[in-house]
């Protein structure tokens, strides 16, 4: 027969019988094993909680305490670094700011380019090292963890629902990967000729491995696809993605990096010369007979580097790039201006099991904007599991998926980036602020740092 008191003894390590002198609320334990009538009453065969030990300083063991182990610095990383000590040392052909999207693919298409002429190209970052790769390619992350990891790590202004990522890479470690084309309405009027829009979206997308085939075999994505498109959704298609689903060591090339970041650009770049700086933050483009010849960086211990090149390229995201420019003194008409968000709107359904296959696989759909129809529309699902590695999806009878509705936001020219001469901060003369007029929509965009245009003037601090 085993008792409340020989569980105890077993699983706590309690050799006496008396176990509220041990700590143990036995009113607790009753009350949540509300079968159990008293300490000495049969439980074989029954599943019984037990509360939690609180232990009295009395009767508490002595723990010999150990030093804790000193942080160890590398002086070598996963990518090789250079210090803004040598850059200062080092003229350069080109030099970058920001390895986000946009810095990244400039580091690429230069290097493409240039090929082996000897050109010198320096990159600067205002972060460190945060991830090697694309927070999805990490084994143990999951949809829920990858969200969670992420607002932990960004920086979040209370104005502003939009967090920046400092760090290598930017925000690409962590984007859903969604690769829709624009409509060609929307660039109709664009001074880029439509047919050369196509020959770039084609280099993009080969780069970055976009495919709609990821979600090619899951049940629960075809059988919605073919019920979207039998009712007036003829060009809804599995959702494009910048997913690398080629074999895993074609021609002896290991592909370790599924989800595409710009870290797949600077991978590529590592067969010509390049500099690489982290942690250096740019404050001003500096120039002689209005062209630009380098810029002026700040380290985290407040140094100032001047870095020399011929060309300088501002990809330090929406509101870092018109901030330096401006503090640099560089005029010109749109700079700074031309805020504009993206509206979104998202919504739930519910499906019942029983109408797919046994293995659902991930839910991914896009229905793409048209001239008639001036938004775009995501299906993701099931539940939270649109991307998985190992995390296994239970058995319901019911699943949630998210419809999330994109729309076109025209771009103004009121809506603005500017300096707020009265606050500063260690490393920048001026923080910006922006500056937006009323609108009849609000805004809600997951890139820049427009939250809503219902202020008319809201001040950003860029630490």
């Amino acid at each position: 027969m085993k008792t409340i008191e020989h569980l105890y003894r077993r699983f706590r390590g309690y050799p006496q019988n008396n176990l509220s002198k041990k700590g143990i609320d036995m009113e607790k334990l009753f009350s949540i094993n509300p079968y159990v009538a008293g300490p000495d009453l049969d439980i074989t065969g029954k599943q019984v909680k037990l509360p939690d030990i609180v232990r009295s300083a009395k009767n508490r063991s002595t723990v010999e305490e150990y030093p804790s182990a000193p942080i160890t610095q590398f002086d070598e990383q996963w990518i090789l670094l250079t210090s803004l000590e040598d850059m200062e040392q080092t003229d350069y052909d080109v030099l970058i700011v920001g390895t986000g999207a946009g810095g990244g693919a400039v580091l690429w298409r230069l290097i493409e380019q240039m090929g082996g002429n000897g050109k010198r190209i320096g990159v600067l970052e205002r972060g460190g090292l945060l991830l090697p790769t694309h927070s999805q390619n990490i084994a143990t992350m999951n949809p829920e963890q990858d969200e969670k990891y992420f607002h932990t790590v960004a920086k979040f202004h209370p104005e502003y629902p939009s967090p920046q990522v400092y760090a290598l890479g930017g925000r690409t470690l962590f984007w859903d990967t969604t690769c829709p084309r624009m409509t060609v309405s929307e660039m109709a009027e664009w001074p880029v000729p439509i047919k050369e829009m196509e020959l770039y979206y084609s280099i993009a997308e080969k780069v970055m491995s976009v495919t709609h085939n990821f979600s090619k075999s899951a049940s629960i994505t075809q059988t919605l696809l073919r019920r979207l498109q039998n009712n007036g959704f003829s060009d809804s298609t599995d959702e494009p993605l910048a997913i690398n689903l080629e074999p895993a060591a074609q021609y002896g090339v290991v592909n370790s990096n599924p989800f595409f970041s710009s870290l797949i650009f600077f991978a590529k770049a590592l067969n010509r010369p390049l500099d690489l700086a982290i942690n250096a933050r740019v404050v001003q483009v500096l120039t002689e007979n209005d062209r630009a010849v380098g810029v002026k960086a700040m380290s985290p211990d407040k140094k100032s580097y001047v870095i020399r090149a011929k060309n300088v390229v501002l990809s330090a995201s929406t509101l870092g790039s018109p901030q330096i420019l401006l503090h640099s003194g560089i005029q010109g008409r749109a700079i700074g201006h031309y805020l504009a968000g993206h509206s979104r709107i998202v919504g739930t359904g519910i499906v019942n099991r029983s109408e797919f296959p046994e293995v659902l696989g991930p839910l991914r759909i896009l229905v793409p904007g048209n001239e008639q129809r001036p938004y775009q529309i995501q299906i993701l699902g099931p539940g939270g599991y649109f991307w998985v590695q190992y995390k296994i999806q239970p058995l319901q009878e019911k699943w949630e998926f998210v419809f999330v509705a994109s729309g076109k936001v025209e771009s103004r020219y009121d809506n603005k980036v500017i300096l707020d001469p009265f606050k500063r901060d260690a490393l920048y003369a001026n923080p910006a602020s922006s500056h937006t007029k009323e609108h009849p929509s609000h805004i809600e965009n997951p890139v820049s740092s427009v939250s809503s245009v219902r202020k008319k003037r809201t001040k950003i601090s860029p630490l």
